[in-house]
């Protein structure tokens, strides 16, 4: 008894069989995929590379740093219109009553408070317009991507995008620059 314990209970003959079963199985498996994947044209493209050289990409985002830096820009102004009245106010302070103190720290806080919810929304806003962007430029891509695999006669292109899906891939099948190619002849073309 002590000696099937050992040995999970299972005889080694037994899970010599097994592992045989399971090793066929998954031969049985490989020549299936590999014999499906030979009959189909197949590639990848690095995507994080593709959109960071797409000229459609390179123009968004040129397109919202501007939008970003006017953003940025007012807001920069707000606080130093803050800071400003905040200096005024330490200045004249020792020449206000109790009741003209409380009368500008009120005004204060309640410009201290506008500059917040206004740097708040545009951090919002900012975020927002550069997801729809990007999902803008991506959506792009893809259909982009898709006429020139059928227009190539592929059957799957894959995306690697250093996440993990494709860790590695021969260079034979990245058709990264081929589809660059395209991607910006379109862009400057349309």
């Amino acid at each position: 008894k002590a000696k099937h314990g050992a040995n999970n209970g299972m005889p080694p003959m037994m899970k010599l069989s097994m592992l045989l079963s399971v090793l066929a199985f998954l031969g049985v498996m490989g020549t299936m995929v590999y014999s499906m994947v030979g009959t189909k044209k197949i590639a990848y493209v690095r995507s994080d590379e593709l959109l960071s050289k797409y000229q459609g990409m390179i123009q968004a985002r040129e397109a919202f740093k501007v939008k970003a830096d006017s953003w940025q820009t007012r807001i920069d102004t707000l606080k130093n219109e803050f800071e400003s009245a905040m200096k005024a106010y330490e200045a004249s302070m020792p020449e206000l009553n109790k009741r003209e103190r409380e009368d500008e720290e009120n005004k204060l806080r309640r410009q201290q408070e506008d500059l917040v919810r206004y740097t708040e929304a545009i951090s919002q806003q900012a975020e927002e317009e550069d997801a729809k962007m990007t999902q803008g430029v991506l959506n792009q891509v893809n259909s982009l991507i898709e006429v020139y695999g059928k227009s190539n006669g592929y059957d799957i292109i894959f995306g690697a995008n250093g996440s993990g899906n494709i860790v590695y891939g021969v260079e034979a099948v990245d058709i990264t620059n081929e589809v660059l190619i395209a991607l910006n002849r379109d862009y400057e073309g349309s």
